[in-house]
């Protein structure tokens, strides 16, 4: 018997969000988009849910969602390229 009733599956459906414990991520470390492109280092978690990136060469911090973290190794990696994580990116720290 086939799997799924013989009906194709969809990869990138069927692959489960990893749960990232914020305490992988580390100051320092460096943030790499879905097409490998360093998008930012880690300056530190901002409360439980939120990575503050150090400031950029415009002095500027951006703070992405730990959501967004697929895996941590020596660097982080994030689910989405690099242009779309920037215009989604925030410059203000989330409201507690």
């Amino acid at each position: 018997m086939m799997p799924n009733n013989g009906k194709k599956t969809d990869d990138k459906a069927s692959k489960v969000k990893a749960h990232i414990d914020p305490s992988q991520i580390k100051p320092d470390t460096k943030v790499m988009c879905a097409k490998d492109g360093q998008l930012g280092v880690v300056d530190h978690m901002q409360g439980a849910s939120t990575v503050k990136l150090k400031k950029d060469d415009k002095g500027v911090h951006h703070f992405i969602p730990l959501g967004w973290v697929t895996r941590v190794d020596d660097t982080i990696h994030v689910d989405r390229p690099g242009d779309q994580a920037m215009r989604e990116w925030s410059t203000e720290a989330p409201k507690a």
